[in-house]
């Protein structure tokens, strides 16, 4: 729980596909760095089934900043890059 709300796999916007640790890590390929949605809130009621309340928190909440940028909603994927780099995902 804690890798996965780590600066290496999460952006702010959601957890990466791929960590900024890995060689192959690009935050704009489709399976390298992307963030996935769909795959993002299985990982949130994973962290709330096995109590990991706060980290899961940590990501629904990211989840939901990002879909204000979206129109309330959330495509299929979107850059991996860090909210602290830009404004919208």
């Amino acid at each position: 729980a804690t890798a996965l709300v780590s600066p290496a796999l999460f952006g702010g916007w959601g957890i990466r596909s791929l960590a900024t640790t890995m060689a192959c890590y690009n935050q704009l390929s489709y399976h390298n760095g992307s963030v996935w949605p769909h795959n993002n809130a299985i990982t949130v009621a994973g962290l709330m089934h096995y109590g990991f309340i706060s980290e899961g928190h940590v990501v629904a909440r990211s989840l939901l900043r990002a879909a204000q940028h979206f129109g309330g909603s959330l495509p299929e994927l979107f850059s991996g890059l860090s909210r602290d780099d830009v404004e919208t995902p």
